[in-house]
């Protein structure tokens, strides 16, 4: 059996324990420091996970982990996966230098074009070149797109309708130091229109296997309205994406980047999640890669999965993921649609601490936790973030998915709560 240990506490880490959980190959499954939800299916173990990683260090040979499971960006970045597999213990995702994929997105693009990966051009600009970053716009058409070059939790990217406001951006990142270090290089990247998609891949260095696409809503209301969130829901499958598309966006995108890191001698174990916008002139580019599993992506995609969880990421791992049969990496061709549940004033200010009932009454969705604590002295559930659950209905059809989550969504209670009502509709 294969004692595990997920690294972090969202959503996506309550939907990883639920697959890992899942596998016949499973022991102990510990999740650090984890929610609510986890508290009451797994372990949850709550330690540091700062470098040099003493404490987490312990933990792990105290509790014989097998394989440690790293969800959150900030830890890839901080080199988690690296003091792992210097205890000779398996460490899903990538090592500090293949994950700066995400944690730089300088770095990111010019991977993307040493591999000839489209994505929209581009310049870099610190604050001592402010008044060169203000003539390279005033040449740029807007809307204009402005991102801070580190790790701002998905909210370092500005539109800019006009000049003014691209200044109070600058602002922002250099003056206001909104972002700290994160935007001591900023990003002013060229516009593109069209829908945006998740292309999501698993990789031993060499080999990929790509997971259904999926539409993730990142924008707080209906319609794509109001600033950006980590993410509002999702669904899949997306109408447009067939298998030919598929195998086009695998050799023009993932394996020129999986070659170039190798060729880099930086090999790309783990996840590679590539943000993809479908332009009208340009056709498939790429706006961002992510170096792990989205969240709410995660609670969408990842229920659909019929294989074995554990016997896939221990061959990535392994570097063995060209030897699965085709069988062990399967998905149910069914549809999904993902709804977070969030707390009133998110993605800014809000409260925590409400109590929330209603989960046991609901018939048809996997419910995720993200931002909630567990009290087992009164057996009750609390909000404790900003994105609180999230709910997954799974059907034949879109439009049933759609339904039956927000069937469910009805049953839920807490103070403030709050979500879009539109999620998957763009796909029927």
């Amino acid at each position: 059996m294969i004692n595990v240990a997920i690294i972090g506490g969202g959503g996506r880490e309550h939907a990883l324990a639920y697959l890992v959980g899942r596998s016949k190959q499973a022991g102990e499954i510990y999740v650090i420091p984890g929610n609510g939800g986890s508290a009451q299916s797994f372990k949850n173990i709550n330690i540091s996970l700062h470098p040099p990683y003493e404490e987490l260090i312990a933990f792990l040979q105290r509790a014989k982990i097998d394989l440690v499971i790293v969800g959150p960006e900030q830890y890839l970045c901080a080199g988690l996966v690296d003091a792992v597999e210097a205890m000779g213990i398996h460490a899903f995702g990538p090592n500090k230098e293949a994950a700066q994929l995400e944690c730089s997105k300088v770095f990111a693009k010019r991977v993307m074009n040493e591999a000839g990966v489209p994505t929209p051009s581009y310049a870099v600009f610190t604050a001592k070149e402010r008044s060169a970053a203000e003539a390279y716009l005033k040449k740029q058409p807007p809307p204009y797109v402005l991102k801070a070059n580190g790790l701002c939790a998905g909210k370092g990217v500005i539109i800019a309708n006009n000049m003014e406001e691209a200044i109070t951006a600058l602002d922002a990142y250099w003056e206001d130091k909104l972002f700290g270090p994160a935007a001591e290089q900023v990003l002013i990247e060229a516009f593109l229109e069209g829908p945006e998609l998740s292309m999501i891949a698993i990789s031993d260095g060499e080999t990929i296997k790509t997971f259904p696409f999926s539409q993730d809503h990142k924008r707080l209301l209906d319609n794509n309205q109001g600033p950006n969130t980590g993410g509002m829901g999702v669904y899949t499958p997306i109408p447009f994406i067939n298998n030919d598309l598929v195998t086009q966006l695998e050799q023009t995108i993932i394996l020129p980047i999986i070659k170039t890191m190798r060729t880099r001698n930086t090999p790309f174990k783990g996840i590679l999640y590539a943000g993809l916008i479908k332009d009208k002139k340009e056709g498939y580019q790429v706006l961002e890669f992510n170096v792990r599993l989205g969240d709410p992506e995660s609670q969408c995609i990842l229920p659909l999965f019929t294989g074995d969880a554990l016997e896939v990421i221990m061959a990535a791992c392994q570097k063995k993921l060209a030897a699965l049969p085709e069988s062990a990496f399967q998905f149910k061709t069914t549809a999904a649609v993902t709804v977070v549940l969030a707390s009133k004033g998110y993605p800014q200010h809000y409260e925590t601490d409400y109590a929330i009932t209603g989960l046991e009454d609901i018939t048809h969705s996997l419910v995720f936790h993200a931002g909630t604590r567990y009290d087992p002295s009164t057996k009750t559930l609390y909000t404790s973030g900003g994105r609180v659950l999230a709910l997954t209905a799974i059907a034949p059809t879109l439009a049933a998915a759609h339904q039956l989550v927000y069937e469910d969504i009805k049953k839920v209670q807490f103070t403030g709560m709050y979500y879009r009502t539109d999620i998957g509709r763009a796909g029927f």
